[in-house]
């Protein structure tokens, strides 16, 4: 995958997003990767997007889940062709037992992948972190509710 395609799917996918959404923030960064980590993210290149939800409480407590030994927001992959809005509603009830409402879209991240070779041209990723409020279920598996605000990996 070339950074042609990658970077024409995220230009649709921030297109969708700000046709539905008003007044978010996009932030744009750059990370370089050694070749082993590049040819990875170039297998897996279907993924073009991530979601995740920052749900809140009545109480003002956060829905976090474990990940790497942090409390991160629930979510993750969105493939080609998915709705951003209703994989990140899945992605919640899945790992959390928990149905969020999408209230707002607070920041998209639009991240450029680079290979420390520089014959590779660079793929595109979109990342978006929508806030929510719960409207129903029981918090299951790992997921708890916490006063502090979870790690920002967005």
């Amino acid at each position: 995958m070339s950074a042609g395609p990658s970077r024409a799917r995220v230009t649709a996918r921030l297109a969708q997003l700000q046709d539905a959404y008003d007044g978010f923030d996009v932030r744009q960064t750059t990370v370089s990767v050694a070749p082993t980590e590049f040819e990875r993210a170039v297998e897996g290149n279907d993924v073009v997007a991530r979601a995740a939800v920052r749900v809140r409480d009545a109480d003002g407590r956060y829905l976090v889940v474990p990940d790497t030994g942090e409390w991160v927001d629930p979510g993750g992959p969105v493939s080609t062709g998915q709705s951003i809005v209703e994989t990140a509603v899945g992605l919640v009830q899945r790992q959390t037992g928990v149905t969020p409402h999408i209230d707002e879209l607070e920041r998209v991240s639009i991240v450029c992948v680079n290979c420390d070779e520089p014959s590779d041209e660079p793929l595109y990723q979109l990342h978006a972190l929508f806030r929510a409020r719960p409207v129903e279920g029981e918090v299951r598996g790992d997921a708890e509710w916490r006063e502090e605000p979870p790690f920002d990996v967005f």
